[in-house]
């Protein structure tokens, strides 16, 4: 997403964020990249983070656990 967020046209971005909103299903959808509450929470890691405690306190699944 942060790469194609530089590109020209937003013919790759588009689905990317529809993907990213449709698998996290956090509320604030892609303000969470877009509208970060600190620098910090604007990362890659900071956003993976921010998801994995919603989607904790939400009782809701994380991420697949490598094999």
């Amino acid at each position: 997403i942060f790469s194609e967020n530089e590109s020209d046209t937003d013919e790759t971005l588009d689905p990317l964020l529809e993907y990213f909103e449709k698998i996290t299903e956090y509320p604030d959808g892609t303000d969470l990249i877009y509208y970060p509450e600190t620098e910090s929470d604007g990362t890659p890691e900071g956003i993976l983070n921010i998801i994995k405690e919603w989607r904790a306190s939400q009782g809701l699944p994380c991420f697949k656990k490598s094999k």
